[in-house]
């Protein structure tokens, strides 16, 4: 009895020519998953050190920008000079009892060489502008109220090194329009804090006080 002609064809066509092996199905490699696992791994790494390097940098211009803001004094564009004003908080004795400003006043002195201050009459406020000072020692620019020709209360000082200074005063309380004014020249005593009891205002060859008298307007 002959084999049905379909399914000998069958076995025919699909049976391996002699002296060749069957073809086998293409392996799969196992090199493919690790290699994109460590690619992965990699990528994060990265993006964790980068995040790190950010991170470190934020908190150091934060720490620096809050250091900075606690700065003490205040320094003109010479860096020269210390206020002892609002901003500054060590002035002694600057806001005076009118009756006792003069007893604490220590006794003016000749210093030798150029010192000269200049302020223009200006808006009240809480800072006066001062024009010109000039030092030939460390001193310190005074602003007094003025109590009939004589010097007031004390509103606000700022130190000065030796040299010319374009500068400002910074006030605990501010002047008032119509009132009258005196920048009054003081020499340091060296503690670089300002005491109208131990730094002595300055006088000048004529035995007068080194001052600029002002108006507020």
């Amino acid at each position: 009895m002959e084999a049905p002609k379909n399914l000998l064809g069958s076995s025919v066509n699909n049976a391996p020519k002699q002296g060749q092996l069957p073809a086998e199905p293409p392996k799969k490699t196992s090199l493919e998953a690790p290699r994109s696992a460590g690619w992965l791994n990699r990528k994060l790494w990265l993006t964790f050190v980068i995040g790190l390097i950010l991170g470190v940098i934020v908190a150091w211009a934060f720490i620096g920008t809050k250091e900075g803001s606690e700065e003490p004094t205040a320094k003109d564009e010479e860096g020269a000079e210390e206020s002892a004003g609002l901003a500054g908080g060590n002035t002694k004795g600057a806001v005076e009892d009118p009756a006792m400003a003069q007893e604490n006043r220590r006794e003016a002195i000749v210093i030798a060489g150029s010192n000269e201050i200049s302020v223009q009459n200006q808006a009240a406020g809480m800072v006066v502008e001062v024009e010109l000072a000039r030092f030939s020692i460390p001193g310190w620019v005074a602003v007094h109220e003025d109590r009939a020709g004589e010097l007031g209360n004390i509103l606000g000082a700022r130190r000065l090194d030796p040299g010319i200074h374009l500068t400002e005063v910074e006030l605990l309380r501010p002047t008032v329009s119509g009132g009258t004014y005196h920048a009054v020249m003081y020499l340091d005593n060296g503690d670089r804090q300002f005491d109208s009891s131990e730094d002595a205002p300055i006088k000048n060859a004529e035995d007068r006080l080194i001052e600029s008298v002002f108006k507020a307007e």
